[in-house]
């Protein structure tokens, strides 16, 4: 969506813009007339996406794009010479390790749990609890920076004649394992996840 900024009262120079058709930023002069900005000049102050935003600052206006820092998704090469061959069965064949083998079953220590093809943050230790089923469970996904949004992604899975809810990594979309309404309060959600599939930060409390 685009948004619109009413500019007046003052000589202004316009640093930075943002061209629709070339996507990228130049820099020009914004005429001016009676100190003030004409409808015509104020459609030169817009947004493309709502990662732009405008800065003020001594009646220069530059307009900034805020630049996300994703981490970059491993090409399949890059996977098969860093990952087990283990880990690359769970995460890119959707395989599932043997219960009561992983290594993060039975692991207590306080930190993040990433996905261990690209490293985004999927889960806390927070939410990890005991739920007995030989794998790593956790009652919800951990929160990004953006509202009520995750790192993870929810697909409906048909294979072994059952109908499941299988969980991937959002960014390079890794399998991770499956979710089930069988959790505890208050998600009442399992997310029962391969440990082959996570690698682990620690962070101190």
């Amino acid at each position: 969506m685009t948004t619109f900024f009413s500019l007046c009262k003052c000589s202004l120079k316009l640093s930075t813009h943002f061209c629709r058709s070339t996507r990228q930023f130049a820099s020009f002069h914004l005429p001016y007339r009676n100190n003030t900005v004409t409808s015509q000049q104020q459609s030169s102050f817009h947004l493309i996406s709502t990662s732009n935003r405008i800065s003020f600052h001594n009646y220069n206006y530059n307009l900034k794009r805020k630049m996300s820092k994703k981490q970059q998704t491993p090409t399949d090469d890059e996977l098969r010479k860093r990952l087990t061959e283990e880990q690359y069965y769970v995460t890119q064949c959707k395989g599932t390790e043997q219960p009561f083998t992983g290594a993060f079953v039975d692991h207590h220590e306080h930190g993040v749990y990433k996905c261990v093809c690209c490293g985004v943050q999927l889960f806390s230790s927070e939410a990890k609890f005991d739920s007995g089923c030989g794998w790593p469970a956790f009652s919800a996904p951990l929160s990004t920076d953006e509202k009520d949004s995750t790192n993870i992604t929810e697909n409906e899975d048909r294979s072994h004649g059952m109908v499941r809810t299988e969980v991937v990594c959002s960014q390079c979309q890794a399998h991770l394992g499956h979710v089930f309404d069988d959790g505890p309060t208050p998600t009442h959600l399992r997310y029962c996840i391969n440990s082959a599939s996570l690698d682990f930060e620690k962070k101190n409390k």
